[in-house]
């Protein structure tokens, strides 16, 4: 009781509780700004510059801020728990800018769930610039001062309750009726791209209005005509021919695989891929580009197996995301083709299912066999922390031994070469690098990565000497799933320091750049073909079709729609890139294709989230 009447109460606690609630915001919106744009006087003039960006956020976190208080009667808790919200998710989306060169976007928030699994790969590369620290100290300091504040604010009678019923009305008026979707739809100016709205606007009200956009779309796309789509489709011919040769198809979509000596300005000890140079000049080979940059494999992969577009989906979903799990049932895959001519199929990846939903995904997509890497011996070679690409290699073949009389179609992952890459990743190393544009430490990720790569290289000419010598018709796809992050600090990579690429933030590179740094290698190698065919630009959204297309199969339903009227259109689209057929890469959709793009966009409507209208949802197949 002595220490209660020693606590200095301040005079006036309605002024001081109304004046810090409606501080709070400010201060919320400023740390953010300081973390998104990295310069103190930018983030001090945002809100001059965007004040309706401004005004939408500090309303939404008045409301919030006064209705935690009046739960708890703790300003500090208030302050704490909706600015640590917002200033975790402006950190998150700068450092993914950093490490994938980036920021958070909606559908990044699907792989909530695998936080830690992600975080545990970024950990390394973390490297706080002075104003993340700003932030984060000026945060911290201003909740344990609120603390302490807290001690010295008396009650005031009927404020909680008033306060909790204002603000519960309030909140109600914005978030259940328009005013808030249109409020956020004013602020953008033009058509933008989820990209830009969070650099712009930061990542809580970017992605907000990244979700009103979207939802906009989708309600379009939900009363939009199909009697075009449905004219194309029944346009097909449904005659069918049997190939002259049903080959064994390994499609190997190898970690962060991309030609290294395409990088000016480093000097290696020997070719780090001297067999993939060596089998590029007798085989297909060229640019693959990929809908992903510096990670997101699972993205990759699923394009390649669907054909389907991941941009035209809705903004908060990815094809690894989608819910419930049965939507994948009624999803086409090549696999699908494949099966209907009486191969076996299979999916492999050397390791866990962790990420990327993937076991669920590829039971409902009726693969007959999926393995992760529990299924590898327990004395497994591991090299860089992982299950090594030779040993994969080793597991394509038992594989290929053990798989019967009909022909095999496998889908396999590597994953021996993915980040971080340090020197110490590989004790052993092959491949030594020198370079006067890149320091020690930038030396040394490369480094890491380059000898995995040449581990990579060794495991495809495993493959490639074991099936030259099998009697079966072999074709092995082989392909990078995207560029490897050498990220090396704060706003800084490999590609920027030796000039591959103009800046390490994606959202500042031009079209023709951007697909440049989306562009990986591919080989496809085969064992019967007398005459390779010609080099060509390969994507994630099309090399699917390609290989169908060069098996001599016949092409019914979604697929045979794909070919016909998309493929020789388009190559991939993405936000902020659209490549055409002949590789030129544009902003967005052309004028000249945008009629062919809304009817791509009606077909993943269609199989995703529509009814089936068009086609089947059973395995993807053109209804009867």
């Amino acid at each position: 009781m002595k220490k209660d009447k020693k606590t200095i109460i301040l005079k006036y606690p309605l002024v001081w509780i109304i004046a810090f609630v409606l501080s709070f915001p400010i201060d919320i919106i400023g740390l953010s700004s300081l973390v998104n744009l990295q310069s103190f006087g930018d983030a001090l003039l945002w809100g001059f510059k965007n004040p309706s960006a401004f005004l939408l956020q500090y309303a939404v976190l008045v409301l919030l801020c006064a209705f935690i208080y009046s739960l708890t009667r703790k300003l500090w808790a208030s302050y704490f728990v909706c600015g640590g919200v917002y200033l975790a998710l402006s950190l998150i989306s700068h450092y993914k800018t950093v490490i994938n060169g980036a920021p958070l976007v909606l559908r990044d928030l699907t792989l909530t769930s695998r936080f830690f699994d992600i975080f545990a790969f970024a950990v390394p590369q973390l490297k706080f610039s002075p104003y993340v620290i700003a932030a984060i100290f000026v945060f911290l300091l201003t909740a344990i001062l609120l603390f302490f504040a807290d001690r010295h604010i008396g009650k005031v009678r009927l404020l909680r309750p008033i306060m909790g019923g204002v603000s519960i009305f309030l909140i109600l008026i914005l978030f259940f009726t328009p005013i808030l979707p249109m409020w956020a739809s004013s602020i953008e100016s033009g058509k933008m791209s989820d990209e830009d709205r969070v650099n712009l606007y930061g990542a809580p009200l970017g992605l907000y209005m990244s979700y009103v956009q979207n939802r906009e779309e989708m309600a379009e796309l939900a009363s939009a005509s199909f009697d075009e789509l449905e004219a194309q489709v029944a346009s097909l011919s449904s005659d069918v021919k049997e190939p002259s040769v049903r080959p064994n198809v390994i499609f190997l979509m190898s970690e962060s695989f991309f030609d290294v000596t395409k990088l000016e300005g480093v000097d290696f000890s020997e070719d780090p891929i001297p067999n993939f140079h060596a089998l590029a000049e007798n085989f297909t080979s060229g640019e693959f580009v990929s809908n992903t940059y510096c990670g997101g494999t699972g993205y990759v992969e699923m394009e390649v197996l669907t054909g389907l577009c991941s941009n035209l989906l809705r903004d908060s979903e990815t094809l690894t995301s989608l819910s419930p799990n049965s939507v994948y049932e009624g999803i086409p895959t090549i696999a699908d083709v494949f099966k209907s001519y009486g191969y076996r199929t299979g999916f492999l990846h050397s390791y866990n299912s962790n990420l990327y939903n993937r076991e669920a995904i590829y039971t409902a997509f009726g693969f007959d066999e999926i393995l992760f890497e529990d299924s590898f011996p327990s004395d497994v070679e591991m090299r860089g922390g992982y299950i090594s690409d030779m040993a994969l290699s080793e597991k394509i073949i038992s594989m290929y031994e053990e798989k019967g009389d009909d022909p095999m179609f496998l889908f396999a992952l590597s994953m021996e070469n993915h980040q971080p890459y340090k020197a110490e990743k590989f004790e052993d190393r092959s491949v030594e690098i020198e370079s006067d544009l890149l320091s020690e430490d930038e030396l040394s990720v490369l480094c890491g990565y380059v000898n995995g790569l040449y581990d990579a290289d060794k495991a495809l000419m495993r493959l490639v000497e074991y099936f030259s010598e099998s009697e079966e018709e072999t074709m092995i796809v082989f392909f990078g799933d995207h560029l490897p992050n050498l990220g090396v600090g704060e706003g800084e990579t490999v590609y920027s320091r030796l000039s591959y690429s103009s800046t390490p933030v994606t959202t500042d590179w031009a079209p023709d750049e951007l697909q440049k740094m989306l562009s990986t290698d591919y080989l496809i190698w085969t064992n019967y073909e007398e005459k390779a065919e010609q080099d060509a630009l390969q994507s994630s959204n099309m090399l699917g079709i390609s290989v169908l297309r060069r098996l001599g199969f016949s092409l019914g339903g979604y697929y045979g729609w794909l070919d016909k009227f998309i493929a020789p259109h388009m190559m991939i689209y993405r936000p902020r890139l659209y490549v055409d057929a002949s590789g030129k890469a544009f902003s967005d959709i052309p004028e000249e294709h945008s009629e062919i793009m809304e009817n791509y966009k009606l077909a993943v409507y269609d199989i995703v989230y529509g009814k089936g209208s068009v086609f089947d949802i059973s395995r993807g197949q053109v209804k009867k």
